[in-house]
């Protein structure tokens, strides 16, 4: 496993192969651990969070997208960030929050759009209710369907002592690959992706072929291997030149002394070449950084111990270090973690139940999930 941060500390994955990164449905809560005054402000935050105007233009390019292209991406992150924010609340409260938000949009559109300024076929779906009302996209039995199936996973595995459950979504698996959920199932080191489509009624035989086929595609061919990833970031033979150099305790030590001794190379960048760092990109660096920091400061403690680094240089250098990698991480947009995944396994809910006949386990080597 790579260390999943410069302290080694666990996250948990949050993206999926070169598409946008998988969004975190918020930890879900007990109703009776919650107080009415938290109650009260979850709601409230609910509806401040939905029923303005910055979600209202977010609906126009949702149905705009869908009516002039097919696309149901932005239609599917819309649906999640209303979940994501009505997660905690009661299933009628949710339904009232969108009822708030559904009435808004449409008096906001009317007053506010030109009808001569967009797509006439928008103009209709949206000043008409098309998407608003009824059984639609933006409707609250799906939203209700995913928010009850949440709260009873949550409850069935909160009491594992065992076993540690986070729940995700990503729009563009949603629209495109029938997965409305992804559950990331932790048993010690072993990491198991549940890949769950909710539907309000049970599948036909075929509906669900075609649920595990669509699972199974993303599963099977678009999550980058171990080795495909790391050549994503660092050029070949980079890496192995680097990590050759980082082990070597005698060339660390001497490359240290070099350092410290010579009064005209003590800046960040004469560290870097000291460590043989300096030639790399800024994504090469932070990848580096990301995979041995931890190496790298086993080995300067070493060094200290040993003699060849006095203890205040020590410690400006761990500081140092420490700040670039979090620098560079952030300016290349690094991933936060990368772990690999033992199993996974595809099923299809009917509300909040998960239907036994409906799981599917997809054989194959181990998959790297990376965290954003």
């Amino acid at each position: 496993m790579l260390e999943t941060s410069p302290d080694n500390e666990r996250k948990s994955f949050v993206s999926s192969s070169g598409e946008k990164p998988l969004q975190p449905f918020p930890p879900i809560r007990k109703r009776s651990e919650i107080t009415p005054a938290e109650y009260n402000d979850l709601f409230a935050e609910a509806q401040r969070n939905l029923v303005k105007e910055e979600m209202f233009e977010l609906f126009v390019k949702a149905i705009t997208d869908k009516e002039t292209t097919g696309s149901n991406d932005k239609l599917a992150f819309l649906q999640n960030r209303i979940i994501q924010e009505c997660a905690n609340l009661s299933l009628q409260d949710a339904e009232l929050v969108l009822d708030q938000f559904n009435r808004a949009v449409q008096q906001w559109f009317v007053k506010k759009i030109s009808k001569a300024g967009i797509d006439s076929r928008v103009y209709s779906s949206i000043s008409t209710g098309k998407y608003t009302h009824g059984d639609n996209n933006i409707d609250i039995r799906g939203i209700k369907n995913v928010i009850s199936f949440l709260r009873e996973q949550s409850l069935k595995y909160e009491t594992s002592e065992s076993v540690g459950c986070r729940f995700y979504f990503n729009e563009w698996l949603d629209a495109r690959r029938m997965i409305d959920v992804i559950m990331e199932l932790r048993r010690g080191d072993e990491v198991e992706i549940v890949l769950v489509q909710i539907k309000s009624s049970p599948p036909s035989g075929s509906e669900l072929e075609k649920i595990r086929m669509d699972h199974e595609r993303w599963a099977g061919e678009e999550w980058f291997d171990l080795e495909g990833y790391e050549r994503s970031f660092i050029s070949d033979g980079t890496l192995e030149e680097v990590e050759s150099f980082l082990k070597n305790k005698e060339e660390v030590e001497e490359a240290l002394m070099d350092f410290c001794t010579n009064p005209n190379s003590r800046s960040l960048d004469d560290l870097l070449r000291s460590l043989h760092l300096s030639g790399l990109n800024n994504r090469e660096k932070a990848w580096i950084l990301r995979k041995h920091l931890t190496l790298i400061k086993e080995q300067i403690n070493i060094a200290s111990e040993d003699g060849y680094v006095d203890l205040e240089t020590k410690d400006s250098i761990l500081e140092e270090l420490g700040k670039l990698s979090e620098t560079l991480e952030r300016k290349v947009r690094l991933p936060k973690a990368q772990f690999l995944v033992g199993k996974i396994r595809s099923v299809v809910a009917v509300g909040s139940k998960i239907l036994p006949d409906s799981e599917y386990v997809f054989a194959g080597k181990s998959k790297l999930m990376s965290v954003n």
